[in-house]
């Protein structure tokens, strides 16, 4: 008595074969879209998060920026490279509640760098006022993939690219930040206008 032998063809195996392929490839270039767009919404999510940290630290130091004369512990300078903002450097009170600073407040540095992948990073120092030089905390990094960074300062209907208070012997009495950063394929602008309480003394 004959037994027939019952089994897949290669023609079946390599169809299932085929199929599964199919599916397992399928499967890993949704998994692979959804890892970049997470990825994506991250880093959009942490830029956005470091832009919007920045304007409120910056605004509130110099809403807090104080300078006299006849203090040499004191400063308001603007410092400018090819007509492009380069770097400012200001006494203020506005970290004066930590009990970190001295009788002047404590002294900000903002330096806007290259970077490697061909933006700008700004980053941010402090220290007491009264000792510039010796910081009381490491240079960070502010905000990153900067394309373009700028400040102006008003004065008597006037606006000016750069100031210094030793040569202005006063305050601004506005500061306008303009910050453009790179998003994915495109550049969006931020940008204020702040109030110095001081410079009307």
């Amino acid at each position: 008595m004959m037994r027939t032998q019952k089994g897949f063809t290669l023609l079946e195996v390599m169809i299932a074969v085929a199929i599964a392929a199919f599916l397992m490839t399928t499967i890993y270039g949704v998994f692979t879209s959804t890892s970049r767009a997470h990825r994506k919404v991250e880093d959009s999510s942490s830029r956005f998060h470091q832009t919007r940290v920045f304007f409120e630290r910056f605004s509130r130091e110099l809403r807090g920026a104080n300078w006299s004369a006849d203090n040499a512990g004191t400063a308001f300078v603007c410092t400018v490279e090819d007509n492009q903002f380069k770097e400012i450097r200001f006494s203020t009170s506005a970290d004066a509640v930590y009990g970190t600073a001295g009788s002047n407040g404590m002294m900000v540095r903002y330096i806007l760098e290259e970077d490697a992948e061909d933006f700008k990073t700004l980053y941010r120092s402090t220290s007491v006022a009264e000792k510039p030089d010796s910081s009381e905390a490491s240079q960070y990094i502010m905000v990153s993939h900067i394309s373009a960074m700028g400040l102006r300062f008003y004065n008597k209907g006037d606006w000016f690219e750069k100031w210094n208070s030793e040569d202005e012997k006063k305050l601004p009495r506005m500061v306008e930040i303009t910050l453009h950063i790179q998003f994915e394929e495109q550049v969006l602008p931020f940008s204020t206008t702040v109030d110095l309480p001081m410079a009307l003394n």
